[in-house]
């Protein structure tokens, strides 16, 4: 596992207030790089299994269609904006 751990030092993202984490790298990427770097033979399933064990979070990812998003992400924008502007000001 502290190969795993080592090639997805910076592969790897998470949520400080959940504590969850996952990586943005495939399981057949990771597959193909414990092959490539280390010679490690192992199959994508193992990989989910290992980062499952490891506390990762195993999720595919979602594409969202154009022009489908909630009214919050506008709102979040906006908080944004005002804040640049405070800091503009002061």
């Amino acid at each position: 596992m502290y190969q795993i751990e080592e090639l997805m030092k910076y592969e790897t993202a998470g949520d400080p207030i959940k504590g969850t984490k996952w990586t943005r790298t495939t399981t057949g990427k990771i597959s193909s790089l414990l092959k490539d770097s280390l010679g490690i033979s192992i199959c994508k399933n193992t990989v989910g299994r290992l980062l499952k064990d490891m506390k990762y979070s195993l999720k595919v990812n979602q594409k969202k269609l154009s022009g489908t998003y909630s009214d919050d992400r506008d709102k979040q924008f906006e908080v944004i904006r005002n804040i640049r502007e405070e800091f503009e000001k002061s």
